[in-house]
Formats: structure tokens, C-alpha cells, sequence
């Protein structure tokens, strides 16, 4: 209608959503906007890898990110699941170092991402923004040592694998996968067969390249993107079906896995 004011950019309210900025100007929230990317991201699509450099900080304007560390031959620590307004990547704005974990996406995402090189600038310009953001480093570091201490309680640990391997399916086809993480419960395959989507009823027998059969497993598939599906693991009732595996199956098949992919 005439006379109404124009809406804010989504993106200058995203970030004014963020403490670390709230004192920032409009036309200084108007500059990082700006030069600032809007990323939209499918399910379970990995913003970055724990080690990779450090571009910058990301705003949740929609969705949900997961923050996790997952070093291969270790167990899956998920340390926070952010929502809209979340922030996330600060860690090593200050002193460049690499990304102390991975963050991918929850659900179907937009991120708004603002350039380390961008806020580099404002930082010198306005010390007690960088004072600002080492508390929230802080802050970050006591929640992630909070979630560790509750990690060591759980009894399921999906270990991260990433290792090439081959799938035996019941009608005897072999189909190449990656698999990222395993555990009793279930494994999170890369490649896995177009066909399986959620809610599908699946059986195979993870084997290495070359035929060595590591797991015979029946479960179904709990999610799927374009890329990856998530599966678990449980035993079906009846004279044919397969019992889920067991706990020490699983340990042997990631020891062979870990020697594998070493």
C-alpha cells in the first residue's frame, strides 16, 4: 500500500539477529549484507569439514544445521543443532585456523555466509566486536566440552569410516558405495541405490572391494538426499528374514573397515 515503508532486506534482519552484531549500524549491517552470499542447501548437505579453512562466519535464516566433529576411527559427536537465527563458523575467525568440527544441514536450509575478509575489516574498525566474538568463542568451547562429557555416557557410538566399499544385494548385484559412519544401529551409505527412499525395507552385505564380506545387515532406509541415505539397522520377523547385527559384528567389520581405508 502507498506510504508504507519498503520491507528490511531478509538478510540485513538476519544479521542484525545475531549479538555479535547487534550494535552494528543499518548502514553498516547494510554493507555486510551486501557482501555477504545467500546459500540455499538440501537435507543433509555438509557446509564444511572439521580441518578446512576457516572462510568465514554463517546465519541461519532458515532450517537447521547440525555441528559435529567426526574424525574417522572416532565416534560421531553431535555438539549443538541449530535453528533459524543461529550462527555458526566463528571459532576461527580471529585466528584463522582451521574448522575445529563439521556442520551440515538438518533439513532443507538457507544460510546467509559473510566473508571472514569482510568481518576482518569491521573488527578493526570496532575492537569491541572482536572482544565480543572471543566471548562467544568461549561460550562455544564450554558448550562443545558439556557435550563430550555427555557423549561419553551414551552406549551407541557411530564411528566415522569414510572407506570406499560394495554393497551384495538380494538379487546378487554389487553396487559401489562410500560409507561415512557405522554403528550397531545403522550406517549413513553414499551412492546407495536410487531405489531406496525413506520408509524402504532393505537387506545387503557390506563387503570390500574385491568380495570380503564384512556385515550382513536388513534395516530400513530412515532418509535419503541426492547423494546419501541413512539406514537402520534392525532384525525382521519371520523364517527368512535376517537378524539384525550384532554389537561385536559390527566392532569387527569397523576394525576391517578403519585397516581398510588407512
Amino acid at each position: 500500500m502507498a506510504g508504507e515503508p519498503p520491507a528490511e532486506d531478509p538478510r540485513i534482519a538476519s544479521l542484525r539477529s545475531v549479538p555479535l552484531f547487534e550494535e552494528l549500524s543499518g548502514a553498516d549491517l547494510r554493507l555486510l549484507a551486501e557482501r555477504s552470499a545467500t546459500l540455499d542447501l538440501p537435507a543433509h548437505h555438509r557446509v564444511f569439514r572439521e580441518g578446512d579453512a576457516s572462510d568465514g562466519l554463517y546465519v541461519i535464516q532458515s532450517g537447521a544445521v547440525a555441528i559435529v566433529r567426526d574424525r574417522v576411527g572416532e565416534p560421531v559427536q553431535r555438539l549443538a543443532r541449530l535453528g533459524t537465527g543461529g550462527f555458526f563458523g566463528e571459532m576461527g575467525l580471529l585466528d584463522g585456523g582451521p574448522r575445529s568440527a563439521s556442520a551440515g544441514t538438518s533439513e532443507a536450509t538457507c544460510l546467509l555466509h559473510v566473508r571472514r575478509a569482510y568481518l576482518l575489516a569491521v573488527f578493526q574498525e570496532r575492537p569491541l566486536l572482536a572482544v565480543k566474538l572471543r566471548a562467544a568463542i568461549i561460550r562455544r568451547h564450554g558448550e562443545n566440552v558439556v557435550s563430550a562429557l555427555q557423549l561419553s555416557g551414551r552406549r551407541e557410538l557411530r564411528t566415522r569410516v569414510d572407506t570406499e566399499v560394495e554393497l551384495e544385494l538380494e538379487d546378487g548385484s554389487v553396487v559401489p558405495v562410500r560409507i561415512e559412519n557405522l554403528s550397531a544401529g545403522g550406517a549413513c551409505l553414499r551412492g546407495a541405490p536410487e531405489g531406496w527412499r525413506p520408509g524402504r525395507a532393505v537387506r545387503f552385505t557390506l563387503r570390500l572391494p574385491g568380495g570380503e564380506r564384512l556385515l550382513a545387515a536388513a534395516g530400513r532406509v530412515a532418509w535419503r538426499d541426492a547423494r546419501a541415505a541413512g539406514i537402520a539397522f534392525h532384525g525382521e520377523r519371520g523364517a527368512q528374514a535376517e537378524p539384525a547385527p550384532t554389537g561385536e559384528e559390527v566392532r569387527r567389520a569397523l576394525r576391517r573397515l578403519l585397516e581398510a581405508g588407512g
